[in-house]
């Protein structure tokens, strides 16, 4: 006697993982337990820590497979450092406004996206790029996107695009000049952060400077 096919699916990482984040997109962090996840997957409880350790190891995992859902360029050795940079914050803004429920994971999970993080780290410092530099672009980058990925996914009151005109003038007229999309402030802004990082002297380096000053 041959069994049939079982009416529910094996369990897998995958498959908890995609559940998890439809209910993080759906309804919020809160709203993801143990209990409602085993719920929508048709299965007990403790099943999920055949794959899983705790709650929090789910979380990062969803906010792993977020970032890896958004397309990805690849490292060329053609591939300028400014715009292997920008790809990657974009990707990341891209993916956490996908994802706004998320970003708090980003926040106090730092090792969430280490993989990428290594990749380009290595990319830079093989180009020549001080590793001092290197954090410090990845800081710079990664806080604007999260901090630009939270405004743009946060409701706002309408008002008129006049209604401060007297009380502002200046920052009125400087608001009207605007042509840009967000998308393209949001890449403007970026490659400023760059290039400025980049550019910089040693005389801005202070870790560069102490070590010059012993050497």
């Amino acid at each position: 006697m041959t069994r049939g096919r079982p009416k529910t699916p094996l369990l897998s990482r995958e498959r908890i993982v995609e559940a998890a984040l439809r209910i993080v997109d759906d309804e919020g962090l809160d709203a993801l337990t143990t209990r409602r996840l085993a719920t929508d997957l048709g299965v007990k409880g403790a099943s999920l820590y055949n794959h899983f350790r705790d709650k929090e190891e789910i979380v990062v995992a969803v906010a792993e497979y977020a970032l890896t859902r958004v397309p990805r360029r690849m490292l060329g050795d053609d591939v300028s450092p400014e715009q292997l940079l920008l790809w990657g914050v974009v990707g990341l803004r891209d993916a956490l406004l996908a994802n706004p429920n998320l970003v708090p994971v980003l926040v106090r999970q730092r090792t969430v996206g280490n993989g990428d993080r290594e990749a380009v780290t290595a990319r830079l410092i093989e180009g020549g790029i001080p590793a001092e530099d290197v954090m410090l672009l990845h800081e710079s980058l990664e806080r604007w996107a999260i901090g630009n990925a939270v405004r743009e996914s946060t409701p706002i009151e309408p008002t008129g695009p006049d209604g401060d005109a007297d009380r502002f003038p200046h920052l009125t007229a400087a608001v009207r000049t605007q042509r840009a999309t967000p998308h393209e402030m949001f890449e403007n802004v970026a490659r400023g952060i760059i290039r400025s990082i980049l550019d910089r002297g040693d005389d801005l380096r202070p870790h560069e400077a102490e070590r010059r000053a012993r050497a």
